[in-house]
């Protein structure tokens, strides 16, 4: 079984297969996002302590009340060390364009795996979302499907 997330989706996936290996036999992320903590500033984590929550406001979508947990698991996870505990390969796919999540985190997320079979695909001129607003051909996104499927037949044998 393979598992894959895109942004903090990713951050998920890495966990995942941190704390179920055995599940999991290889891992795609999408513009993954180890570190999600410059999403938390100190006022929106005090919001949550008093409310149970704060509102993230998007660009793209309604706002989102963000849980005191989420603050919590933010700020105490170490997801890149627990992930370098994950023996199986992974495939980190970012946007050259990506301005939500720093592409060096593919970097990073690679330099913390083992599996010779684990590396990086970049994707020259490709936002966070995969220019899914402004690429009528969809090219970027197919590019990173094709990539992910591939990488997934391989390690999935």
């Amino acid at each position: 079984v393979g598992v894959m997330g895109w942004s903090q989706g990713g951050t998920d996936a890495l966990l995942c297969a941190a704390h179920a290996a055995d599940v999991f036999t290889s891992v795609v992320t999408w513009a993954g996002a180890p570190d999600l903590s410059d999403m938390l500033t100190d006022e929106l984590y005090e919001q949550a302590k008093a409310n149970g929550y704060f509102v993230m406001d998007f660009d793209w979508r309604e706002p989102l009340n963000v849980s005191l947990q989420w603050c919590d698991d933010v700020t105490n996870t170490d997801v890149l060390a627990e992930f370098a505990n994950y023996t199986g390969p992974v495939l980190a796919i970012a946007g050259t364009n990506d301005t939500t999540v720093d592409p060096e985190w593919a970097n990073k997320i690679v330099a913390a795996s083992t599996n010779e079979q684990s590396k990086t695909y970049f994707i020259d001129g490709m936002d966070h979302t995969f220019n899914v607003f402004t690429e009528e051909d969809l090219h970027s996104l197919y590019n990173a499907i094709d990539a992910t499927g591939e990488f997934f037949a391989e390690t999935l044998k």
